[in-house]
């Protein structure tokens, strides 16, 4: 049988947390050494960002509490976003372990006499898994929708945004 009902937990110790995070860079964690002296002060406390924050500080209230409103809205889906997101390895991993069992059975294994078997001997049957191509696109579709996931992943972690 290709079920699992536990659902694997994922390793989330200091250890491999120290592992597996890199620091995202971001205007405020990038040095160098091309601007000047105070290039390695954290950028909330350089005068550029003060005086970028400057022109701000006339903003009508209103309009100010309008978007800390709309920015907790985004805050509060980004959240929720994230806490699903948390359970995307789990569960692939969950996923690639009922996978393995039948990826085994159709590549190699009596799949194909299996096949023959049962449509001569119960016709009827309905088996997908014994259908042409079912397994053998789910394996293509599995594995593009992993190089997706990784791809836009990787386009996070590298990409610089200019907040």
């Amino acid at each position: 049988m290709c079920t699992n009902t536990e659902t694997p937990k994922a390793d989330v110790s200091k250890g491999i947390l120290a592992e597996n995070t890199t620091l995202r860079e971001t205007p405020g964690n990038i040095s160098s050494d091309d601007n000047d002296d105070n290039a390695s002060v954290d950028s909330f406390g350089s005068d550029e960002v003060a005086r970028e924050q400057s022109k701000y500080k006339d903003d009508k209230i209103e309009d100010v509490d309008a978007l800390a409103k709309e920015m907790e809205q985004c805050y509060l889906e980004a959240v929720e976003e994230m806490k699903e997101l948390e359970k995307l390895v789990p569960r692939f991993k969950a996923l690639d372990k009922k996978t393995e069992k039948l990826f085994k059975y159709y590549f190699g294994g009596p799949w194909m006499s299996h096949r023959e078997r049962i449509f001569e001997e119960r016709p009827n049957s309905g088996y997908n898994v014994l259908g042409e191509d079912c397994i053998f696109d789910f394996y293509g579709d599995l594995n593009n929708l992993a190089k997706q996931n990784l791809k836009e992943m990787t386009l996070y972690l590298t990409d610089k945004k200019d907040f």
